[in-house]
């Protein structure tokens, strides 16, 4: 679960820095989340929260396929 909110986190972080590095070239001016910085928190948390679900998810998912793999075996 930990990898996936670590992914989670790159790709926000990544995403800002794009975006501050595309919108001046594309629009010819700064756009997105670093004009406004007070919005950068909230979309790391948003991402944060959607890798909690996604690790909780896979490891429910594997919980389920190993005890299904351990009741063919037994």
């Amino acid at each position: 679960m930990r990898v996936l909110v670590a992914a989670a986190l790159v790709y926000g972080v990544l995403s800002i820095v794009l975006s501050g590095v595309l919108s001046p070239l594309l629009t010819g001016e700064l756009r997105g989340l670093l004009a406004t910085p007070a919005a950068i928190v909230p979309v790391l948390v948003v991402d944060v929260v959607w890798g909690l679900a996604c690790g909780g998810i896979a490891l429910a998912l594997q919980r389920r396929r190993r005890a299904h793999r351990a009741g063919l075996r037994g």
